[in-house]
């Protein structure tokens, strides 16, 4: 069935199977769908506006070039599906489930996700502004090519996911936890993380740039070839961690606490560090080893080299 160029208002859909629709260039407003089953439909060109989804399954359908503004969805399941330039704002996701989705070119601004459920997703050259994630799992998902401005994200969960060549800028990460996450050619600038928990995940090649990052908890994760340009660190623990081949400078370390890490050939130039405890790290620098227990920490500035004993 073809529809092209309707306008939907104020509709209520109940317990209807919807397979292989094409909409085109529709206009729908304040429709309520309930228990529908939508499979291979096609939407292009369609503005969706107050829509209420609630415990509908979406699974193989095609979104291009559509507009959703303040439509709300519940309990729904969404598998499958491709959005191609499509523009999402102001929405409201609760309780969803959405997995084997591809997403690319698409535009999210001020949407709010909350307890949903996002598995083995895909997420290529989207626009991510000002949305608000709270109480989310998001497992094995890929994020490659991504821009994240001003995001907020709160009690998430996120495991096994990969995210490559992303734009991270003004993001607030507060209270998640990331464990077994692979971040590689990422640029982050201007994030604010606060209270998360970092376990076993694996950063290489990324450059973080003015962060702060306030008592966090890193365990076991692998740093490898990052640069980190002007951060801010306090009161973070870290423990157990590999740290190799970073590039550290101008940054503030104050009362962290590094315990059990490695830490192999990483350069450090004008930093400043205050009040961290240092314990049972081993250091080295220019295949020599700088102990264990016992830590030296070698500043070099001037052309004079000063050693300093902990």
């Amino acid at each position: 069935m073809w529809w092209t160029d309707n306008t939907l208002t104020d509709n209520t859909l109940t317990d209807n199977t919807l397979t292989d629709n094409t909409l085109t260039d529709n206009t729908l407003t304040d429709n309520t769908l309930t228990d529908n089953t939508l499979t291979d439909n096609t939407l292009t060109d369609n503005t969706l506006t107050d829509n209420t989804l609630t415990d509908n399954t979406l699974t193989d359908n095609t979104l291009t070039d559509n507009t959703l503004t303040d439509n709300t969805l519940t309990d729904n399941t969404l598998t499958d599906n491709t959005l191609t330039d499509n523009t999402l704002t102001d929405n409201t996701l609760t309780d969803n489930t959405l997995t084997d989705n591809t997403l690319t070119d698409n535009t999210l601004t001020d949407n709010t996700l909350t307890d949903n459920t996002l598995t083995d997703n895909t997420l290529t050259d989207n626009t991510l502004t000002d949305n608000t994630l709270t109480d989310n799992t998001l497992t094995d998902n890929t994020l490659t090519d991504n821009t994240l401005t001003d995001n907020t994200l709160t009690y998430n969960t996120l495991t096994d996911n990969t995210l490559t060549d992303n734009t991270l800028t003004d993001n607030t990460l507060t209270d998640n936890t990331l464990t077994d996450n692979t971040l590689t050619d990422n640029t982050l600038t201007d994030n604010t993380l606060t209270d998360n928990t970092l376990t076993d995940n694996t950063l290489t090649d990324n450059t973080l740039t003015d962060n702060t990052f306030t008592d966090n908890t890193l365990t076991d994760n692998t740093l490898m070839d990052n640069t980190l340009t002007d951060n801010t660190l306090t009161d973070n623990t870290l423990t157990d961690n590999t740290l190799t081949d970073n590039t550290l400078t101008d940054n503030t370390l104050t009362d962290n606490t590094l315990t059990y890490n490695t830490l192999t050939d990483n350069t450090l130039t004008d930093n400043t560090l205050t009040d961290n405890t240092l314990t049972d790290n081993t250091l080295t620098l220019q295949g020599g080893s700088l102990g264990e227990g016992r830590h030296q920490l070698l500043i070099r500035k001037e052309r004079k080299v000063f050693l300093l004993v902990t």
